[in-house]
This record gives structure tokens, sequence and C-alpha cells, in this order.
């Protein structure tokens, strides 16, 4: 059920605010557009900036949450396993975006 629920919570977030950042929420999906010159890199630190600021703020609301809820939660553990799948996804994405963008062979262009 979870996998539906943040599929569908993407989904509305990308009809949403697509128009407005073209649809990347993610840093790796950011850098990978970039990569692909399909982002100014005068957007790059602002996206960011917004990337970041979004996952902290989720993480202390997340953390809030927790705390409310009284349960006991080691906070070392809970931010090494976060940056660890924040780094495995981000390579994942990474590779999606650059794949994604990249140019696609015309009949007379040679694989």
């Amino acid at each position: 059920m979870a996998p539906l629920a943040i599929g569908s919570i993407l989904m509305v977030m990308v009809y949403s605010g697509g128009h407005i950042s073209g649809g990347h929420f993610n840093p790796a999906v950011t850098l990978g557009v970039w990569i692909r010159d399909k982002l100014a890199v005068s957007d790059l630190p602002g996206c960011w900036i917004a990337q970041f600021s979004g996952g902290i703020l989720a993480a202390v609301l997340f953390k809030f949450a927790i705390n409310y809820a009284g349960l006991k939660t080691n906070c070392l553990i809970l931010i090494f396993k976060a940056a660890t799948i924040s780094v495995v996804k981000g390579l994942i994405q990474l590779k999606k975006a650059y794949t994604k963008y990249s140019p696609t062979p015309t009949p007379r262009t040679p694989l």
C-alpha cells in the first residue's frame, strides 16, 4: 500500500506544481536535467535550496510527529538510514533523469 500512496502523492505534486519547476522535485533529477542542458545554471541554486529546504522541513515535522506520538527513537540511526536511502535513491533518480533526457537516435545516427 505504501508505494501506491507515495506514487499518488508524487502524481499530485507533479500535476499541481510541475508547471512551476518542470516537475523535478528531487535534487538528483534537477542535476540530471541540468546535465542534459534543459535547465540554466542560474536556476540550479534556487531549485536545490527549495528542494533541500523542503526535505529538512519534512524531517523536522516527522521528528515532531514521532515525539508527539510518544515513540522512542534513536536520532543517529534514523539520520544514518535516511542519508543512506537518500544517496541510493538519488543515484537511481539521476540515472533515470539522464536516460529520460538523453537524445534519442535518429535513423541516420548509429547506435
